[in-house]
């Protein structure tokens, strides 16, 4: 591990500075892996069940749900700070937590969240842990870069510097790499060019892990029988309210079926697609996709394969 931790290192001496890091409270914060591999890092206030204990923290996937939930406290045996799951068991394991300045010089979080922040073992816990897809959708050992100060709830994430003005945003919507806002949706209608304009009109869906179908269910805010969490693919759509963006006019457009590689299309085409839907073509006009804008406006759109 320690030639990955140094390996991090060197590569994030390019990476720019998030200098609005210091200006936000560690309790507020929100961090991603600076792999882009859509890994958010959250951290929230102290619970106050315990004395030790001085934040709370999270780490979720748009695809996995929330993966790990700890509580971070300061051990004045190893001088350091650490996470331990909130849910205790005799295997359970700390994961010692570092955080940087922006010359990746070691931090504290006392006038505001740093620039970094790197995690111990977490690739291991992850990938030998309970099923959560953790060999699906590797976290592996990242480094986390400051992402955003969050004013909502963890789970009303808020735009960040990279998006332009602050916004919250809804339930099925999350931070990508790269500052852009993503979501997966139905498409309903491609519109054409109106006043040297093209708009997309989707109605957003939430892909939900097997944690977090059987969290809902059990806590009565999803009404499914519990065995439906069992199932590969978890789609809900409870909100039929259709979004309607701009489309940027380079917008990429990428479809790929599994050990396949990606191809590309065009705009037109895909009008061409929706406009004739053929029966050959249906997983195409009649499938799910995944956008990705910046503000209102659509700049890569990704077919989905679902099995």
């Amino acid at each position: 591990m320690k030639t990955f931790f140094a390996f991090s290192l060197v590569c994030l001496l390019g990476l720019p500075a998030h200098v609005l890091s210091g200006e936000c409270l560690l309790e507020n914060s929100v961090y991603e892996d600076a792999d882009h591999h859509e890994f958010q890092l959250e951290f929230g206030p102290a619970s106050g069940k315990k004395a030790d204990v001085t934040h709370t923290v999270m780490i979720k996937h748009p695809k996995r749900g929330i993966i790990f939930e700890f509580n971070l406290s300061f051990g004045m045996g190893f001088a350091g700070a650490f996470l331990s799951p909130k849910e205790e068991r005799e295997e359970t394991k700390n994961h010692r937590i570092h955080f940087f300045d922006e010359e990746l010089k070691s931090a504290d979080w006392e006038e505001g969240a740093p620039p970094y922040a790197f995690i111990e073992g977490l690739g291991f816990a992850d990938y030998y842990g309970k099923d959560t897809g953790g060999r699906e959708f590797i976290l592996g050992d990242p480094m986390w870069k400051f992402a955003r100060c969050r004013t909502a709830r963890p789970e009303q994430i808020i735009g960040s510097p990279q998006t332009g003005p602050t916004q919250q945003l809804s339930s099925a919507e999350w931070i990508a790499g790269g500052g852009h806002i993503a979501a997966y949706g139905n498409i309903k209608d491609l519109s054409g060019k109106d006043e040297g304009r093209r708009y997309l009109h989707i109605d957003y869906v939430e892909w939900l892990s097997e944690d977090d179908c059987r969290q809902r269910v059990k806590s009565g805010v999803l009404q499914w029988d519990i065995d439906e969490c069992d199932l590969e693919v978890r789609i809900l759509n409870e909100n039929p309210q259709v979004r309607k963006f701009t489309v940027a006019d380079d917008v990429r457009i990428i479809y790929h079926y599994p050990g396949q590689p990606a191809r590309t299309m065009t705009w037109d085409r895909l009008t061409v697609f929706w406009q004739e839907r053929a029966e050959d073509t249906r997983e195409l006009w009649d499938g799910l996709w995944k956008i990705h804008r910046r503000d209102g406006v659509v700049e890569m759109m990704e077919w989905i394969y679902l099995p």
